[in-house]
């Protein structure tokens, strides 16, 4: 079976018999449309009006460049490029992800064991000032809304350290250098608090 290349060679000697070597203007953008244009996009090519490409009479061929053909022929049409999922497929794939757990460890819980080893595999973990941007970046992106932000502050209300974790913090609070702010970070800090208050 011919290739598009192959059958548009074959339309375009059809057409050069009934109107000759050209140029001729575009049947879509009216511009000039010429068989010698190096250009890709601008190309010449056949159209077929009725759509049927058996039917090669003079009054169906019409000129054309290959960009307003493809775009005639993908209008309507999904472009190419991220597909485009209808309703009914999107319902279908957001009850898949329903139906199973968005992370294999949701819903786990990490024994003791495990929880040191995490601990100390990060302890004295040192983030580059890059990789703290990213972060912070990310975080002042989040917003929450008054709903998540009145949760946290219930869970938060709810919750009381024992003396042992008291005096943990306590301890790891001693052990951190401690230096004043400087006024750009206590502008920050100040901001983010009238964030959460608003």
């Amino acid at each position: 079976m011919p290739n598009v290349f192959q059958q548009q060679a074959h339309y375009r000697k059809i057409f050069a018999k009934y109107f000759g070597d050209g140029p001729w203007l575009c049947f879509f953008c009216g511009e000039e449309v010429s068989r010698r244009e190096k250009n890709t996009k601008l190309r010449f090519c056949i159209h077929h009006r009725n759509h049927n490409h058996d039917d090669n009479r003079k009054s169906n061929l019409k000129p054309a460049h290959w960009s307003c053909h493809i775009r005639h022929h993908t209008k309507g049409h999904a472009p190419a490029g991220p597909k485009h999922h209808t309703d009914e497929t999107r319902a279908k794939m957001r009850a898949a992800r329903t139906r199973r757990p968005s992370s294999p460890n949701k819903g786990k819980v990490m024994s003791l064991e495990a929880r040191a080893k995490i601990s100390a595999a990060n302890r004295g973990k040192i983030l580059t000032p890059e990789h703290r941007a990213k972060i912070g970046l990310a975080n002042s992106r989040r917003i929450q809304s008054p709903e998540t932000r009145a949760k946290i502050g219930a869970a938060s209300a709810s919750r009381t350290h024992s003396p042992e974790t008291r005096a943990k913090m306590s301890a790891s609070h001693k052990k951190r250098p401690r230096q004043p702010h400087s006024l750009e970070t206590r502008a920050k800090i100040s901001a983010s608090k009238k964030r959460m208050v608003s």
